[in-house]
């Protein structure tokens, strides 16, 4: 997942994932049950785009550093910020499955989460062409038998089919995908309605205005200093136009949070 911020609705369709019974409330998702869950996770930002550091006298082809630089007309989230967020707040505080292993860059997977979870379904393709009794399964530590796997990706019932189209995962992995019997890699949409219905967009205009309580709520179930520490982070970060490793000053940045807190509770 991008996750730009994480919230309530993507940490729901984790749990959906490392469900260990099917409830009667569950029965018409049709919702396959997991040994376990990989959640690849992205560091890069939104509504922001890649600039020459001024301060470096190096040119782009002697390898000048880059820094983040917000888009025109866009809420930016930088993936310097996210990267600190998902290793500092989200990680220690975040209260996961225990089936569920949480997977960012620093893990050793790629900057991209689709591209993780191919390498994943590749994996297994070559597998299965290799005639291999066992998988092992890349990023987990783990390994199954192979013609007893079964790959569920798992995403909203829109990006699902968007992300992972019958015309490219068929091409890609033949019969694998949406094989009735395993060995099979399969699709899972789950709609919002069952999950959290929140918007991205509508928790990124809480940022852009200040409202740290609305912002607040949408997250998933964390510390009240967590939730706290995150808002101001990104909040900042949009009035510096900086993520907050390039913030002016410390004081300055708890300056603008004291005023901020005393205006919302004014």
């Amino acid at each position: 997942m991008s996750a730009k911020p994480y919230h309530a609705g993507h940490q729901m369709l984790v749990e959906l994932a490392a469900i260990s019974e099917i409830t009667d409330e569950l029965k018409s998702l049709e919702l396959p049950i997991n040994d376990v869950v990989a959640v690849f996770v992205s560091f890069s930002g939104r509504g922001v785009r890649k600039v020459k550091d001024p301060t470096d006298p190096r040119t782009i082809k002697q390898g000048a550093r880059k820094i983040e630089k917000p888009k025109p007309g866009e809420t930016p989230v930088f993936g310097a910020d996210m990267k600190y967020i998902w290793t500092n707040i989200l990680k220690p505080n975040l209260k996961l499955p225990s089936k569920v292993k949480l997977l960012t860059p620093d893990d050793g997977i790629g900057a991209s989460p689709l591209g993780s979870v191919h390498d994943v379904c590749e994996a297994l393709r070559e597998a299965v062409d290799s005639e291999s009794e066992t998988f092992s399964v890349p990023y987990m530590g783990i390994q199954t038998p192979t013609l007893d796997t079964i790959i569920n990706i798992y995403s909203d019932d829109q990006d699902i089919v968007t992300n992972y189209s019958d015309e490219l995962m068929t091409k890609q992995y033949g019969d694998l995908w949406k094989s009735k019997s395993a060995p099979s890699i399969r699709g899972v949409g789950v709609p919002r309605t069952a999950t959290v219905e929140i918007s991205g967009t509508e928790m990124r205009n809480h940022l852009c205005t200040g409202d740290a309580a609305a912002f607040g709520k949408m997250l998933p179930p964390l510390p009240a200093a967590a939730k706290e520490e995150i808002a101001n982070i990104l909040m900042t970060s949009i009035e510096e136009e900086c993520p907050m490793k390039r913030w002016p000053t410390k004081n300055e940045s708890l300056l603008r949070k004291y005023i901020r807190d005393t205006i919302l509770q004014g």
